[in-house]
């Protein structure tokens, strides 16, 4: 299609054949007048005989060397010198000088084109390494963090099955009738402290543990505490101060559970990163026209 900006755009561009082709009118004419005329006048000076022809002819070719010698010249700083630096800087990005730019004079002919291209090029492909590096670098964090999620779901298999055995002992020591009350007490908050640390290495083991995505019924709510849970591991998240206000009659909603807390673990992540000095945290649940909204903001 025809449009303004692409007429424009080719008559802006003067190409090197109508350059070339004006450089050899221009060195045409110019060593005609200075030269030639000259030339003319002083071998036919005294008449059109052999003498003259010859003297006319002899310096007609060398009066013919200086223009041919300016139009080389011209012919390479038109052609020749770009085409070099673009050459070079081809070079050093093949080296791996990566966002390497070729420094020439503005041009609108092909050579100008082609420079400001292969610039463009470079700069992308520069950029897009640098992505690349980060990406790298990125999933190799994120094998290291699956392989530790591994490892601490192991960890915290192998703690359930002492935390087992200890609050069994707790509770036949409970039952037991003969105990005063200052003990009884003791034993109630051992028991509720291994309950805490039960749900905590649960809560490491269903993070942990891959699962095909599937979607059920699920509390937001619940997922929300389920995440916090996970991100107050990091003593940095425990700096923040949580403000929550969950409402307690919101419908259940049919999503992954895995991926949903996952959302929330990397949100309330982003938070800490962004408040590394400490600040609140509002996480707020509500219904409005029909619709969950959760709202996390500083």
């Amino acid at each position: 299609m025809f449009s303004l900006q692409t007429a424009l755009s080719q008559f802006r561009l003067f190409p090197i054949s109508y350059k070339v082709a004006l450089s050899i009118a221009t060195v045409a004419i110019i060593s005609f007048l200075l030269f030639q005329i000259p030339i003319v006048g002083w071998a036919f000076r005294e008449g059109m005989n052999f003498e003259a022809w010859r003297k006319y002819l002899v310096f007609s070719v060398i009066s013919a060397l200086v223009p041919n010698l300016i139009l080389v010249l011209l012919i390479v700083r038109i052609i020749s010198r770009p085409l070099q630096r673009i050459t070079l800087a081809a070079v050093e990005v093949t080296k791996g000088k990566y966002g390497t730019e070729i420094e020439m004079r503005d041009s609108n002919d092909e050579i100008g084109l082609l420079a400001d291209s292969f610039n463009e090029m470079s700069r992308k492909m520069a950029s897009d390494i640098e992505q690349l590096k980060n990406l790298n670098e990125q999933l190799i964090r994120t094998e290291k963090l699956a392989a530790m999620g591994t490892l601490a779901a192991g960890v915290a298999h192998e703690v359930n099955n002492p935390l087992a055995s200890i609050s069994s002992l707790i509770q036949m020591m409970q039952s037991n009738s003969n105990i005063d009350e200052r003990t009884k007490e003791n034993l109630k908050l051992i028991s509720t402290q291994i309950q805490r640390i039960s749900q905590v290495t649960k809560d490491m083991m269903d993070f942990a543990r891959v699962r095909p995505a599937a979607q059920n019924l699920i509390n937001v709510n619940l997922i929300i505490e389920t995440s916090l849970r996970l991100a107050s591991f990091d003593k940095s998240f425990q700096r923040l101060e949580i403000i929550k206000s969950f409402k307690a009659d919101l419908p259940q909603i049919f999503a992954d559970s895995d991926q949903l807390q996952q959302v929330f673990l990397n949100l309330f992540l982003n938070s800490r990163d962004a408040m590394p000095n400490g600040g609140e945290l509002s996480i707020k649940t509500y219904l409005e026209n029909d619709f969950i909204q959760i709202e996390i903001a500083r």
